[in-house]
């Protein structure tokens, strides 16, 4: 199986690996520092999208308190890797070379 990048895939797939690692890095220093309010991750990762995840459980949603209405908060960390994944999964899933473009056998 062939799987075809071309430049901009690839360097936009390197960045969100580190930025994956970096978060996961942070959230091993200050677990706290990893979340973010549900109005923070609506903003950094559109609203539609959070949603979604959250309703597939790609993503888990906390609550702050034991109160109803504590607020909601989400990891960093689980937000980036699956923002990550959603762009490479179009991606691994064409089968077609194009110029400019990396082939790795898998």
């Amino acid at each position: 199986m062939f799987i075809t990048f071309d430049t901009f895939e690839l360097k936009r797939m390197f960045e969100e690996v580190a930025n994956i690692a970096v978060a996961a890095y942070q959230k091993q220093l200050c677990p706290a520092d990893d979340l973010l309010s549900q109005r923070e991750a609506y903003e950094q990762f559109q609203e539609v999208r959070v949603r979604r995840w959250r309703d597939e459980g790609l993503i888990t949603a906390r609550r702050s308190g034991p109160a109803r209405n504590s607020k909601i908060q989400y990891s960093r960390t689980e937000l980036l890797q699956v923002a990550a994944a959603e762009f490479a999964r179009p991606i691994f899933l064409r089968s077609r070379s194009g110029r400019n473009s990396y082939v790795h056998n898998i």
